[in-house]
């Protein structure tokens, strides 16, 4: 029954068969085996005595991911050996969780966890002195609902996961090469081949939420390049060695800003032929993170160049991806930039495999440029 001069619920004295409590239920008989519940613990059939009272205001509204805390009065404690919550979370079994003392109240709570959009239910049971239990609010045969706002990055992440099929992992790997053609080397009257090739293979997971994706990648870069060993370090000219290479590790995090803004930092730690070389870079991805967007990023490895680019993905179709490249790079350790104008076209071939080729013309002057070509095979899962 409702306390009037409150408005909580309360156990009044005498029960009275309505509300909460059953009729029949003062008689103080012992729950019976027909009586039992999912968790396995007997239904409350016996009303508390006159001098136990428990007072509580219901709440109807609870915050997705929260800890619920239920907060109560009981008078006469002593007649109570304890006090239980009891609560089932959306499609799950009953649960019970014991009242502590806390300041001028008892107060149980429900985990975060189990605090899930649509909804929880709950009563309240005593346990009396003597074994008897009671209902004091709601029963649980028919608990009491509290709503649970759907969370929007809930409703975010799922809409997202299933584009992409509930696969939350990629796993990739490639290569490329790349050539600016031939460059004289006037102090060794020779020309050297500018360019490099490269093989990559890369881990993603997909949170999908603030932290919309990270992983890392691992690769190596072996070229030529015109300005390799060109002078020793005293500024006499030295053995010209235009090898030059880089063994690497990318972590890489994407964050949401907005529902159309993504920033992904990353961090570079290489080893190159002249010894440990740190790097780092960062990409804007303005538009759908898996679908239509504008992608500008820069990259700068120290001993071995700085690459800048811009890539626009086009959706062409459910399966096809065309995406144009600009990139203006000095890599690999070269003494002037250069420009690339590249295309990418990407594949969704079905079960979670996709397929990723790479095409396009670089040169760092007029007179000398040269094609590139590569792919990718990635998996998610």
């Amino acid at each position: 029954m409702v306390d009037e001069a409150t408005g909580k619920s309360a156990v009044a004295d005498p029960p009275t068969g309505t509300g909460n409590v059953a009729p029949g239920e003062a008689t103080g008989q012992k729950p019976t085996a027909a009586s039992a519940t999912e968790s396995g613990t007997t239904a409350p059939d016996v009303a508390p005595p006159s001098s136990a009272r428990l007072i509580h205001a219901p709440r109807a509204v609870a915050k997705p991911h929260e800890d619920f805390v239920i907060e109560a009065s009981i008078s006469s404690p002593d007649r109570v050996r304890r006090a239980l919550l009891v609560y089932r979370a959306t499609g799950g079994e009953i649960r019970e969780v014991e009242f502590r003392r806390g300041g001028e109240s008892y107060a149980a709570f429900i985990p975060a966890a189990d605090v899930q959009a649509p909804g929880i239910a709950y009563a309240i049971e005593l346990e009396l002195v003597g074994d008897a239990r009671v209902s004091v609010f709601a029963t649980r045969q028919n608990l009491h609902s509290v709503l649970v706002p759907e969370d929007i990055a809930d409703v975010r992440e799922r809409a997202q996961l299933k584009r992409l099929d509930g696969r939350r992992s990629v796993i990739s790997a490639g290569g490329e090469w790349v050539s600016f053609g031939k460059t004289d080397v006037p102090e060794f009257d020779r020309s050297v081949n500018d360019g490099y090739w490269r093989l990559d293979a890369g881990y993603t997971y997909r949170p999908l939420r603030t932290v919309n994706e990270f992983g890392v990648n691992f690769g190596l870069v072996r070229g030529t390049s015109p300005v390799q060993g060109a002078s020793n370090f005293d500024g006499t000219m030295g053995e010209y060695d235009p090898d030059v290479g880089l063994n690497y590790a990318r972590p890489r995090v994407r964050f949401r800003l907005a529902d159309a803004w993504h920033l992904e930092p990353s961090l570079v730690v290489s080893v190159t032929e002249v010894g440990f070389a740190m790097g780092a870079g960062v990409e804007l991805h303005v538009g759908d993170p898996y679908g239509a967007k504008l992608v500008l990023g820069a990259e700068g490895i120290s001993l071995f160049g700085t690459t800048v680019f811009s890539r626009v993905d086009i959706v062409a179709s459910d399966a096809v991806t065309v995406s144009p490249i600009i990139e203006v790079t000095d890599t690999p350790n070269a003494d002037r930039f250069g420009v690339r104008l590249l295309g990418e076209l990407k594949v969704d071939v079905g079960g979670g495999f996709g397929v990723l080729a790479r095409g396009g013309y670089q040169a760092r002057d007029a007179a000398s440029g040269g094609p590139s070509g590569g792919g990718h095979l990635s998996y998610a899962f």
